[in-house]
């Protein structure tokens, strides 16, 4: 059966090609990104190994690491569990940390916050500083931590000389930098908690380097499946492209579950807004009301006030999350079923065919191996946008083809 004879290319016929072609890209991206986080997640915790590993050469000492995930603060973030049946199966495949007298999975923290981190990095100091005993009855673990920066510059002094089990290397760099972070809360009057600051400023900076390197292996990773879902199924973007400029019944179908998905998922994040933005207000009104009885009340009176506050408000953006990520399942929900009930030209029975036509010897076999190879690419490259990139360029298409419909009301109205 030859395919519909193409209509003339005129601007609202190329807005629904584009149209068409962003809605695919949206869902292939939706289907390879769910793909990815089964691997990263069930096959490998690459979140936990990179933290340990950047924390491993933030001083260029892997005993550093193993001293702060040592720390109380931090060994009750670790969690131990048995091993799954997939990870008895292909346990020497995969990255696990077994505990070689439980025979139990180590599962470390994928984040640690900057605040302990510090504050870990400071007992460690105070607990090896080669420094005299303290007064009797008094540990070194468990003496408070001064509120002056004289006893921090003296911890920093010694660790040249403390008992800290890193390198000696690593033990004047730690220095150095320590050194300088404390000059700068001395030079501001901060005391301790300009220092605690300082020191959370120069772990934030570092961790943010990883960040960016996490991004990047995910990129890869999402790359490689794509091009493996890419080639599995056949998805050429410019025989996408040709069919639908050729089928109007095929056009109207996909654009026409893309302004559904829009439509739906549209909704319901305006009406998460809307109440997220009364409630805001609602709080911030009761609180002036209640700030203006107050004024001459103690300050411990009003300072109760202003944290129960800001506890309100946590909790309201706490919520706005929650239905934010049941909006996300929504959205790939929504995105998957419009994938099911439209017939797209993709797989490999159409490209057969073609290429196993007598009529298409020689240099046009030729030339449709380098269209689909073109079209992989393209593919590809599109996916490793990520689906809220092409989400958002989806919304924005269909407002601006909405731009100038009258409303279906408007007609039953008048009658």
């Amino acid at each position: 059966m030859p395919p519909p004879a193409p209509v003339p290319l005129n601007l609202p016929t190329l807005l629904e090609i584009v149209l068409s072609l962003m809605f695919i890209f949206f869902v292939v991206s939706l289907f390879v990104s769910g793909i990815w986080e089964f691997i990263s997640t069930i096959l490998r915790d690459k979140r936990a190994t990179l933290l340990r590993n950047s924390l491993r050469h933030l001083l260029s000492d892997p005993a550093f690491a193993d001293l702060i995930y040592g720390h109380p603060l931090i060994r009750g973030l670790i969690v131990r569990r048995n091993l799954r049946f997939i990870e008895k199966l292909f346990r020497r495949f995969l990255d696990r940390e077994i505990d070689p007298i439980t025979g139990q999975v180590v599962v470390r923290p994928a984040y640690i916050d900057p605040n302990v981190f510090a504050r870990v990095l400071l007992g460690l100091i105070q607990q090896h500083a080669n420094l005299p005993a303290p007064a009797p009855g008094l540990s070194a673990m468990a003496a408070p931590l001064q509120n002056n920066l004289q006893q921090l510059n003296q911890w920093v002094s010694t660790l040249p000389t403390s008992s800290l089990a890193i390198s000696a290397e690593a033990l004047l760099e730690l220095q150095a930098i320590l050194t300088a972070l404390l000059q700068d809360a001395d030079a501001t009057n901060g005391g301790v908690k300009k220092a605690l600051t300082s020191i959370e400023n120069w772990y934030n900076a570092y961790m943010d380097r990883v960040s960016g390197h996490f991004k990047r292996y995910s990129q890869r990773g999402i790359r490689w499946v794509a091009l493996v879902v890419v080639i599995l199924f056949n998805i050429d973007v410019l025989h996408l492209t040709i069919r639908l400029y050729r089928d109007p019944v095929l056009r109207e179908l996909t654009v026409g579950q893309a302004t559904d998905v829009v439509r739906a998922v549209g909704d319901s994040l305006n009406e998460t807004v809307a109440r997220q933005v009364v409630a805001e207000q609602a709080v911030r009104e009761r609180f002036q009301r209640d700030s203006l009885s107050r004024a001459g009340q103690p300050t411990d009176s009003l300072r109760r006030l202003i944290v129960r506050r800001d506890s309100s408000l946590t909790a309201i953006s706490r919520k706005t999350r929650s239905r934010a990520d049941s909006l996300d399942r929504q959205r790939t929900l929504l995105a998957g079923e419009a994938l099911g009930l439209q017939q797209l030209p993709i797989g490999w029975g159409a490209f057969l065919a073609d290429f196993n036509d007598p009529a298409n010897r020689g240099w046009r076999q030729l030339g449709r191996v380098g269209q689909l190879l073109v079209g992989w690419g393209l593919m590809v490259a599109a996916v490793s946008f990520g689906a809220p990139f092409w989400f958002d360029v989806l919304v924005k298409l269909v407002n601006i083809r909405n731009v100038g419909k009258k409303p279906e009301t408007d007609s039953t109205a008048n009658t």
